[in-house]
């Protein structure tokens, strides 16, 4: 029997119809979805840790180092912990001591009428006088171990060898000697020029000027017996020298004799 559901005034439906036949619903398995991404291979997280050890281990091994280094510099210059090298010294309690007592003195008087005083005048030091027995110009010396005499004759000042010339604010200085015998000993009699020195008076020492010729050189050799022996012995000073004085030293003799030359 068949139903009409539609309205009342709706034309029935032919009893020839029927519903359309559906086909048959064939199961279709779910379609794919693309699977979501499960993460990199074992080997390359292996690969990756391994490469943050090793990261982290250089790193924590240069901040040992840079710590090691530091704390070495710090011990040799003390930068930020500085040594005290000077020792404190312990202190000792010393014993206290009485004080000693001071006898008061009496204030000096001084006279108001009494003239004021000059102050000190600077005392000059006085050249060297020569002693009362040192032998003068003149005046012979014999050294008796040697049986020679020496007899100064003379001293000039500002002499001109003919050889050499004087440097600036110096001068030579001429002394003339007379050597003889004066009696028989066991050794020869020889002199030197080097026999001679001559001194100031503050005992600055020169030695003759072994170049120096004016002429009159004395010249080394062997005193004969019979017969004097004459020469000048040239020294090269600076200029304002004096008092001076000639110092005599016979060869193979222990003694020397000084005469002043004034």
């Amino acid at each position: 029997m068949t139903q009409n559901w539609g309205p009342s005034n709706y034309p029935p439906r032919p009893p020839q119809y029927q519903p359309p036949a559906q086909p048959p619903v064939l199961y279709q398995p779910p379609e794919d979805y693309p699977e979501e991404p499960r993460g990199d291979s074992t080997g390359k997280r292996t690969l990756f840790f391994v490469a943050g050890g090793c990261a982290t281990a250089m790193l924590f091994a240069c901040c040992v180092l840079i710590l090691v280094v530091a704390w070495a510099v710090d011990e040799r210059y003390g930068i930020t912990t500085p040594k005290d090298e000077t020792p404190i010294a312990a202190s000792v309690e010393q014993p206290f001591e009485q004080p000693v007592p001071v006898e008061p003195v009496a204030p000096l008087k001084i006279d108001p009428d009494a003239p004021a005083g000059l102050p000190d005048q600077p005392q000059s030091t006085p050249e060297a006088a020569p002693a009362a027995n040192t032998p003068r110009i003149g005046e012979p010396v014999v050294a008796e171990d040697m049986g020679m005499e020496l007899l100064v004759l003379d001293i000039q000042y500002d002499v001109q060898p003919g050889n050499l010339a004087a440097a600036q604010g110096m001068e030579f200085v001429a002394v003339s000697v007379q050597l003889r015998s004066a009696g028989p000993t066991q050794s020869s009699k020889l002199y030197e020029v080097p026999n001679f020195q001559l001194e100031n008076a503050q005992g600055v020492s020169y030695v003759p000027d072994m170049q120096a010729d004016n002429g009159r050189r004395l010249a080394g050799g062997e005193l004969p017996a019979d017969a004097p022996v004459e020469g000048d012995v040239l020294f090269h000073i600076p200029q304002g020298q004096g008092p001076l004085f000639l110092v005599w030293l016979p060869s193979g003799s222990e003694q020397s004799y000084t005469i002043a030359l004034q």
